[in-house]
């Protein structure tokens, strides 16, 4: 099961949320920070700070300008 949902929309039509991800194993990978552009059904995957070993990361959104730009949080992860 794979949940979204959305967190802001600008008056283009475009929206930011969050999207859980999973690997081709069902590996849950966490929530990532996603958008979707107006008209589409397809979501984008925005770029995350990086992954632990194991490719888990946590990455919200949290509004959306009328520029298109996104802010949210995310999780860095250091190596050991």
């Amino acid at each position: 099961m794979t949940n979204s949902s959305a967190a802001a929309i600008n008056a283009a039509g475009t929206t930011a949320g969050t999207a859980d991800k999973y690997d081709g194993l069902n590996g849950y990978k966490g929530p990532r920070a996603v958008r979707w552009d107006a008209g589409g059904t397809a979501v984008t995957e925005l770029d995350s700070l990086g992954t632990d070993a194991n490719g888990y990361t946590i990455s919200t959104t949290s509004a959306i300008n009328a520029g298109g730009t996104i802010v949210g949080r995310a999780q860095k992860y250091n190596e050991a």
